[in-house]
């Protein structure tokens, strides 16, 4: 088994938690004559209460601060991957919506001169601009739900860096002597 320092607190609680107060089941304490247990009288029955109290102590242990910065490492790397590719898609939709721009004015442009009948392939022009624009808009959304995706993925990374830094600051308060202890 590893020993470790503890800090004098830790150790005062410790000891505190070992010897629970005696009571009597209703919360007030026995009496105490020459160290002797007495019990309180009750109606016509004796009480006597022996449960132990016990105080649960979570150390935060060096291992927990590595695997919580690890753990807020990874969601970072997965929020900057998300980004990256929210950032690509949106690039790549900007290119269609300018391409589905161009066509869409041509074939404005189509109906506008209306001295000529409208021939096939004037309609089949119209029906790309038609499906560029809507590519356009596809590619849009989906630039739109990577950007969400990475902004979930961010905050979720902040909040585990913010977890991580709270189980250091709480590991250096157990263990003053740890080596994650910074010197200034």
């Amino acid at each position: 088994m590893m020993r470790t320092k503890m800090s004098p607190k830790i150790l005062l609680l410790l000891l505190l938690s070992a010897f629970p107060q005696q009571t009597d089941g209703f919360g007030s304490n026995m009496a105490n004559h020459r160290g002797r247990l007495r019990p309180v009288q009750q109606h016509r029955s004796t009480v006597w209460d022996r449960t132990l109290s016990t105080t649960k102590m979570l150390l935060v242990s060096e291992e927990d601060v590595l695997e919580a910065v690890e753990q807020a490492e990874m969601l970072w790397a997965q929020a900057l991957e998300a980004r990256k590719t929210a950032n690509a898609l949106s690039d790549r939709a900007e290119e269609e919506a300018e391409a589905a721009a161009g066509t869409a004015k041509e074939a404005e442009n189509i109906f506008q001169n209306q001295t000529t009948p409208v021939s096939m392939e004037q309609l089949v022009q119209v029906d790309k601009a038609a499906k560029s624009n809507l590519d356009a808009t596809s590619m849009v959304n989906r630039a739109v739900k990577a950007s969400e995706e990475a902004d979930r993925l961010e905050q979720l990374a902040e909040e585990a860096l913010r977890k991580s830094e709270e189980q250091l600051e709480q590991h250096l308060k157990d263990f003053p002597d740890s080596p994650l202890a910074q010197e200034d």
